[in-house]
Parts: C-alpha cells; sequence; structure tokens
C-alpha cells in the first residue's frame, strides 16, 4: 500500500496535514464513469470526490501555499501525511505512519475529513465490531421437537443486542455544551432519531448465516455486528451489558470474538488547533463554527490515541458511499483556505 510524508521546517511545534487516498468500491448506478474526476454543474464527480480526495487535495494546496509563502521561515514542522487503508482498518496507512516515521513525535494533526463547511469534528464515536456465533441441535425439520434451532436462538440475541440502544452515556463535563448543542444540528442535518446517537449506543447486525436446508433444523447460526460507542461509554461496559442480556435470554451454547475495538476519542475543543480551525472558518466563511462529536469513524482516532490533538474539517457529504459521488470546487477551495488560515494561525499564535 502507498503512503506518502511530506515535510516543511523543523523543530516545534509540529503540525500534520492528514488524508486517506483509499476509497469505498466503486459500485453500480453511476451516470459519469467513477473515476473520471469529470467536471460538470461546478462539480467534480467520481468516487471518492468527497471522500476524501477533496480535503486531500485542499490540504495539498494548503501545504503548498505555506511552503511558497514562508519557505524555510516556517516556525516549526508542518508535515503532509497522505495514507491508504482507512477504509479497511487503517494498519497499513496511519497506524504504520505512526510506528514508523517522524509523525509520531507530532503536536497538532488536521484531517480533510468531509463533514461541512460550517463544522469542526473534535471527537468521534468509537466502535466495536464482533462475530456473535450460536449454537443449537441439528435435526430433522420434521421432527422439530428433538431439535434446537441456532436461528431462534439467534433471534433471542438479536433481540438483547438491541437492548443496548437503552445505554446512556456519561458526557464529559467539558463536552457537555459541545453535545447540547450539537444535538439539534445533527436532527436538522441528518434527520429523526440521530440526536440520540451522540449519548447512546448505535447497534447494526450487518450479516447473518444460518441452516443448510429448509427441511432441517439449524445447529449453527453466525452474526457480524457493528457498535458505535458514544464519548463517555467504554466498550467494557457495553460488553458487559450484553453478555447480562444473553444470559437473561437463555442463550448458553453461544461464542464471541472481538474483530476491532476502539473507544470513542475526542480532543481539547479549546485547545490551540482547535482554536486556530475555528478562527479560520470565521475569516474564511464569516461564521462562528460548529464544534462536534462525529458519528462515524476516521483515523482521527489514531492520531488522538497517540496523543496528538486531532480535529476534522472538509467539504460536505455528498452521494458519500454512492453512485454519483461529487464535491462542488468551491467547497474544494474554501477547505483549502480554512486549512492554510488556521496553518498560519497556528504557527504564529493567533
Amino acid at each position: 500500500m502507498v503512503n506518502l510524508l511530506c515535510q516543511t521546517g523543523s523543530g516545534s511545534p509540529h503540525l500534520i496535514l492528514n488524508g486517506h487516498l483509499d476509497t469505498f468500491p466503486v459500485g453500480d448506478g453511476w451516470t459519469a464513469h467513477p473515476l473520471s474526476a469529470v467536471i460538470r454543474d461546478e462539480r467534480i464527480w467520481g468516487r471518492g470526490a468527497c471522500d476524501m480526495k477533496a480535503g486531500l487535495a485542499a490540504s495539498i494546496l494548503a501545504f503548498q501555499c505555506i511552503r511558497d509563502l514562508l519557505g524555510d521561515s516556517i516556525p516549526g514542522t508542518l508535515s503532509l501525511c497522505m495514507v491508504s487503508d482507512e477504509e479497511t482498518g487503517s494498519k497499513y496507512g496511519t497506524g504504520w505512519m505512526l510506528a514508523n516515521t517522524p509523525v509520531a513525535e507530532g503536536d497538532a494533526c488536521l484531517i480533510g475529513e468531509p463533514g461541512g463547511l460550517d463544522v469542526i469534528g473534535i471527537g468521534e464515536k468509537g466502535s466495536w465490531w464482533f462475530d456473535l456465533s450460536v449454537t443449537g441441535r441439528a435435526a430433522h425439520g420434521a421432527y422439530d421437537c428433538l431439535g434446537e434451532s441456532a436461528i431462534a436462538g439467534m433471534c433471542r440475541a438479536i433481540s438483547a443486542m438491541e437492548g443496548l440502544r437503552s445505554l446512556r452515556a456519561r458526557i464529559p463535563s467539558s463536552l457537555e455544551n459541545i453535545v447540547a448543542s450539537e444535538y439539534p444540528y445533527v436532527e436538522r442535518h441528518y434527520g429523526p432519531g440521530t440526536g440520540e446517537l451522540l449519548v447512546r449506543p448505535s447497534v447494526n447486525v450487518g450479516t447473518i448465516r444460518g441452516g443448510n436446508s429448509r427441511n432441517l433444523v439449524p445447529g449453527g447460526c453466525q452474526a457480524e455486528v457493528d457498535v458505535r460507542l458514544p464519548v463517555g461509554l467504554e466498550s467494557a461496559s457495553v460488553e458487559h451489558a450484553l453478555s447480562s442480556a444473553l444470559q437473561a435470554a437463555g442463550l448458553s451454547g453461544y461464542s464471541l470474538w472481538t474483530a476491532a475495538r476502539h473507544e470513542a476519542t475526542y480532543s481539547d475543543p479549546d485547545g490551540l488547533i482547535a482554536c486556530a480551525v475555528a478562527r479560520a472558518v470565521q475569516v474564511v466563511r464569516g461564521v462562528q463554527a460548529q464544534k462536534l462529536i462525529k458519528i462515524g469513524a476516521t483515523d482521527a482516532r489514531l492520531w488522538r490515541a497517540a496523543g496528538i490533538e486531532t480535529l476534522t474539517y472538509g467539504p460536505g457529504l455528498y452521494n458519500m458511499g454512492a453512485a454519483d459521488e461529487f464535491v462542488p470546487i468551491e467547497e474544494l477551495l474554501v477547505v483549502a483556505q480554512v486549512h492554510a488560515c488556521a496553518i498560519l494561525d497556528y504557527f504564529m499564535g493567533g
């Protein structure tokens, strides 16, 4: 996999511009070639246009602008870190870069992930991905009384998993005002019920497999599950709650394997990089940016886990992951301007 690192300047402070090169699979239903980056209606169309080729292009423009403006006199280090593997776990992208390059010594990171021109991502929900396997007792379907359906057991397990949605996070005091103001914003922009996702887990049973034939009682059933964790609710607490719920549902013949686990992360909403980006949005857009906790996951979690203050600021979400993904050219340029102003603010002290 390809990862690229460019640097200018030296010493502290060290600011990193990060973005991912990889995209979702293309899929069907496109009205233009998904890899053409065709320009139509003042928009760039193609897979990855908003997630996150535009944000990455904006970071490249900002990096070059600062390099041209300050040359070797930049009061610190500015890195441009472009990675692969973000969509598939980040082990060989940002994870590898943090383990093997000087970016691990960074003080702050700005990622051009999409979210909207008037919002700054200061944190994001965590995730717990696991595989659940339920074991039953196979039998001929005509003698169902002699068997124990693993699919029926999985149905009870799914009901128990859905009960996790009743759990509530204990929001840190430093984020209470942000979450309170974000709630109506999320409801307005993403739809009714989405505000609750800031304080409760989401539960999605993404795949399920069980049984071999309609006339056999299934002896096994497997499910792949994605649980997203709000700030203030740790995965261990959710796992304990699920274990209790499965026992209460009368399930004993099951096994659970964790495929991935990442706790929710956030950065100081009043830190140096947060204030720099907020002031940059004010200068370029003339508005006060909404700081928020992102519901989806990005590489920001890895930078924060490494002790690096990390924010996201990028264009809006336009058919992200769907056919006819696009980004308005004007938004790409606005993001580049905000990134450049934020870099100057960060190094020059406001």
